[in-house]
């Protein structure tokens, strides 16, 4: 039986949705949390962009708008497995859930080519 082929790194893209009742700081205090957290495991982020405020299609624990946020982020797997450094996606996920201010997320697995630039998007702007 051959050794099994893991990856050295994987990309990743979380959306994330905070309540629009928080004020401006409360609000970077929840971003704060996320960033902390991402990078306390592991993760290195390589993008982030504030979505600002949209309506919901339908309303969500009886909200009808939320403030989007995104961040792209990169997790390294080093030494032998179980890589440990790979488990960001869960951990987050575990985040998002005891977080009472995040009502809505999603975080997916992206190609490396997909990962946003900051300088590109400054000089678009």
């Amino acid at each position: 039986m051959g050794k099994r082929h893991y990856e050295r790194e994987r990309f990743y893209e979380t959306v994330f949705v905070v309540k629009p009742t928080l004020t401006e700081e409360e609000f970077k205090k929840v971003v704060e949390g996320v960033k902390e957290e991402i990078t306390r495991k592991g993760g290195e982020i390589l993008y982030e962009e504030d979505w600002g405020l949209r309506e919901f299609a339908y309303p969500i624990e009886k909200f009808n708008h939320g403030r989007y946020y995104l961040i792209q982020f990169r997790a390294v797997n080093e030494g032998e497995p179980p890589y440990e450094n790979l488990n960001v996606p869960n951990e987050l996920e575990f985040y998002y859930r005891v977080n009472e201010n995040i009502i809505r997320w999603l975080t997916s697995k992206i190609k490396k080519s997909e990962v946003k630039s900051q300088k590109a998007v400054k000089a678009e702007g």
